[in-house]
């Protein structure tokens, strides 16, 4: 050996960090040891439970009918912690697709129990048994000094392997645990996978010692995948992010499928290999369920009808997006608790159109590491978290989004859920006291009311609706001012990005000027001899001049929206109001080459509140510029028209971007609708939109149009 070199010699412990305390728990620690018997081409996989009533004696049985493994196999394999062999083969003898490729499943033993006793017959009928003391590695000895005893002959036994695991802490188990064990099994393996394979996972309790545990004795079959769901999308994409998704009504089932092309705003940069995808939606309020309940027919496993209680507690066992590689699922994905993806927070901001963990069950089913980049963690609890998997996260809200849209709109036709009117319908509905006036003229027309009585009570509802009035006002004031501040907010944005330029001048100006007093102010040295010209002193002045008034410009754009107080309805200039909200999104347009199309006499007027309408025509502008920034097409443009019709100004606003799709013409102006990417879009732009122009006896309309987006509103002359 060169004594220049080293080597690397571990010690013994590195087998209990690399397997008891790698491996998060005993649920972790069975389902790796089920997964390699699965690797072996095994059709089942039992798993016993003996003496759990007698620490001494306790045991745990793992057998599987694989194809074993030969004397020579346990030796230069098996034994050998972190081995390549799985990741190198890739397929099983069977042809089925290995789940282990880091080569410390095995190991999983160490967490279970203190001793391994491994028997394995190959199929030529060898037999090879070997005694693994885990607690050796706990000795103060190197890797290569720990020695255990192995036999090998033949015995001519049916092939495949049993693991035996001894000296168990039985406090870490009871029948709670065991549930819970069952459960995991449970989800264990794909229940839509397209290549069924011949695999059953079974458990034995009948040696357990306690009845609490026999009931769980069984093949476990995986949990059902309800086909009484509300909505469910499915389909794949593929490696480039490209495909065709499924949308599928189950409240409905006369409706046929809809078919939803994906793809085209993804790349292929960093993708994360083909996907497949199966989403299934239960809505869960009491109407959802008492639905629920009427399609399905759901019974239990004694065959008894499920109630809504019952059927609660199903769809909270089956509730979760799961991720499955070779039809396994990779824990935690689809854990009950795990909300990987961040639904709940998504739902909170926008309660109508998200949809909450609790809501969906889904599949995803992902390919191995070498054609996706997804790698498994090595304590088996969920996948590194490296570009591919973001990009995956990023792929799975996008469909979610295409879900969440199209469930929005069909649960508002079909009435289910929160129903929304206009804010301004609302107010006056709570202030109206015309059906009290009524039932007291119905008293007395009954003759249960005289006249005298009849005029006190009526004068005093009078006298209460000029009161209410008044707070009727100041609640449309605050409403203005929120809507103006969700505008403002918007506006900002595009004045933050605008404003770098002008700012950084005015900063690196700072210390320029400094160095031209230090030259001018130097005594005995007349100016024309200092470094800087006067020219370009002046220059850099009038430079400098100019990216203020840039900046004060875009400070000016906030103006109509920063004022606190509504100001007074009056006759206001549609021109300059138009040429005002123009300004703000003027070099953003310019820059992704959108035309500005002005089609109206520049002394046409409303009759308004300034900074409602202001507001409204901002929400059109930001909608137009943003969809058309999506597109690539020569000659974008948006084009604003006037022309006064009897007593009305009518506006029309189009553009010729991307336009809107016909399931969603009746739902643009929800509050908490949007079909903008995941925290681009609040929602609430044509919503503030419609009542701004609502408060001003104006009406705001959604045209058709084949080529963009058609707005047109009508509102008072200014002469009204």
């Amino acid at each position: 050996m060169n004594p220049n070199m080293v080597k690397l010699r571990p010690e013994a412990r590195i087998v209990k960090t690399l397997g008891e305390n790698l491996i998060k728990d005993n649920y972790a620690a069975i389902i790796e040891l089920i997964k390699n018997g699965y690797d072996a081409d095994a059709t089942e996989v039992e798993v016993k439970f003996i003496n759990f009533v007698d620490e001494d004696k306790a045991k745990i049985e793992i057998r599987d009918n694989g194809h074993g493994m030969s004397f020579d196999t346990v030796k230069k394999r098996w034994l050998i912690p972190g081995t390549s062999d799985k990741a190198k083969r890739r397929i099983s003898p069977k042809g089925r697709k290995m789940l282990g490729d880091k080569g410390i499943g095995r190991l999983a033993a160490g967490k279970l129990g203190g001793t391994l006793y491994l028997d394995t017959t190959d199929e030529n009928g060898e037999t090879t048994e070997i005694l693994i003391d885990w607690s050796f590695f706990e000795k103060e000895k190197y890797l290569d000094e720990i020695e255990f005893p192995i036999e090998h002959k033949q015995t001519g036994k049916t092939h495949g392997t049993i693991l035996l695991i001894e000296t168990i802490e039985l406090d870490d188990w009871d029948a709670g645990v065991i549930s819970e064990l069952v459960k995991e099994i449970r989800k264990l393996l794909s229940p839509v996978s397209k290549q069924k394979e011949d695999f059953r996972i079974s458990l034995d309790f009948t040696k357990a010692g306690s009845p609490e545990f026999t009931k769980f004795t069984g093949t476990i079959d995986p949990y059902p995948v309800l086909d009484y769901y509300d909505y469910r999308l499915h389909g794949e994409i593929d490696h480039k992010g490209n495909g065709n998704l499924k949308l599928e009504i189950g409240i409905d089932r006369r409706i046929p499928p809809i078919d939803i092309p994906f793809g085209g705003k993804l790349g292929i940069v960093d993708f994360c290999g083909k996907i497949e995808i199966d989403f299934r939606v239960f809505d869960r309020g009491p109407d959802a369920i008492d639905d629920l309940l009427r399609r399905s027919n759901l019974k239990d496993l004694k065959g008894n009808f499920l109630g809504k209680r019952e059927a609660r507690e199903l769809l909270n066992e089956i509730q979760g997006i799961g991720i499955y590689r070779g039809n396994f699922r990779i824990r935690p994905y689809g854990d009950s608790g795990y909300d990987w993806l961040g639904l709940d927070k998504r739902r909170v901001q926008n309660p109508s159109l998200r949809i909450g963990h609790n809501q969906i069950s889904g599949i995803i089913t992902i390919q191995e590491s070498q054609l996706s980049n997804l790698e498994e963690k090595s304590s088996r609890e969920g996948l590194v978290e490296n570009k591919y998997y973001s990009r995956l996260k990023e792929v799975l809200g996008k469909v979610l989004g295409e879900l969440e849209t199209r469930r929005f709109a069909f649960r508002k036709k079909i009435g289910r859920g929160r129903v929304s009117t206009p804010v301004e319908e609302t107010l006056e509905s709570l202030f109206d006291f015309s059906s009290l006036e009524k039932s007291v003229n119905t008293l007395k027309s009954r003759g249960k009311l005289d006249e005298e009585s009849r005029l006190t009570i009526i004068t005093s509802i009078e006298k209460e609706r000029r009161n209410k009035e008044e707070e009727l006002e100041e609640i449309r004031e605050v409403l203005a001012r929120y809507e103006r501040q969700v505008t403002l907010g918007k506006i900002i944005k595009v004045v933050m990005h605008e404003g770098k330029n002008p700012l950084n001048y005015m900063r690196d100006s700072v210390s320029r000027f400094g160095k031209w007093m230090e030259c001018i102010s130097e005594i005995n040295i007349p100016f024309e001899n200092c470094k800087y010209s006067s020219d370009e002193i002046l220059s850099d002045l009038e430079t400098l001049k100019k990216q203020t008034a840039v900046f004060i410009e875009l400070i000016s754009r906030l103006d109509p929206l920063a004022k606190r107080i509504r100001t007074n309805p009056k006759a206001v200039n549609i021109s300059n109001l138009i040429k005002h909200v123009f300004n703000v999104f003027k070099a953003d347009m310019k820059s992704n080459e959108i035309e500005f199309i002005q089609e109206y006499n520049k002394d046409m007027s409303f009759y308004g509140v300034e900074n409602d309408i202001f507001a409204a025509i901002t929400n059109l502008f930001d909608n137009s510029t943003y969809w058309l920034k999506t597109i690539s097409k020569s000659n974008k443009h948006i084009k604003i028209s006037c022309r006064y019709e009897g007593r009305n100004l009518v506006l029309d606003f189009v553009d010729n971007g991307p336009g809107i799709k016909e399931d969603f013409v009746n739902m643009i102006f929800e509050p908490d609708f949007s079909t903008k990417p995941e925290g681009e879009g609040t929602g609430l732009g044509l919503a503030i939109a419609g009542e701004a122009i609502d408060r001003n006896n104006g009406k705001l309309e959604l045209m058709d149009n084949k080529d963009g987006a058609y707005f047109r509103i009508e509102l008072p002359k200014g002469d009204e």
